[in-house]
């Protein structure tokens, strides 16, 4: 990665922390920010290693399992039920919540084995090749560097352009003689 992209990529990060700060700064009092703010000061300023401030990005106890979220949410939805709230869904808005989030993590799970696999795939190809001079010129093609493919297959051309016979002085306006080569380009109709 160039410097210039290295640099762009910083300003980028650093502006959806400027608005992810400001987004936190507007759901809490302004005290508490002021307080929060005096925290990270000391805790920038104190020299390594940091024993005497208190870490401010450290939350102690914050953490719920997975069975405490659960049942905080089920015993929510339970006297929302009470309180005459309706249920619109056969699922309870915590299970759904469940789901997606167990969906989530297994998404991250598969991301991190497709990762693998393809990096064990790419070796292996390697492997195969053995050494040799291309190593030189080998350059790792990334998903973005392939813009389309067209075979010799679909290349060929009939009659004319496209098989329609437009390139003819006198265009054709027997329809029955242009179904077969619209049929080939559109696939219109089955084969039978």
């Amino acid at each position: 990665m160039t410097l210039v992209k290295k640099y762009k990529a910083a300003v980028s990060l650093r502006n959806v922390q400027v608005e992810a700060h400001r987004g936190f700064s507007g759901t809490i009092s302004e005290e508490q920010l002021r307080e929060w703010e005096t925290m990270c000061q000391a805790w920038y300023e104190e020299p390594y290693p940091k024993e005497q401030s208190e870490n401010p990005f450290r939350v102690e106890g914050a953490g719920l399992s997975k069975p405490q979220a659960r049942k905080e949410l089920a015993d929510e939805e339970e006297s929302r039920l009470k309180a005459g709230g309706v249920a619109h869904h056969s699922m309870s808005r915590p299970e759904c919540l469940g789901l997606g989030l167990e969906l989530e993590e297994e998404q991250r799970r598969l991301k991190k084995i497709a990762k693998k696999v393809a990096s064990a795939a790419r070796a292996a190809k390697l492997a195969l090749a053995g050494p040799g001079g291309w190593e030189k010129e080998f350059q790792l093609l990334q998903p973005q560097d392939i813009r389309s493919y067209t075979g010799p297959e679909q290349m060929k051309q009939g009659p004319g352009c496209h098989g329609t016979a437009k390139d003819n002085a006198e265009p054709s306006t027997d329809l029955g003689a242009l179904m077969p080569a619209l049929n080939d380009e559109m696939n219109l109709l089955p084969e039978a």
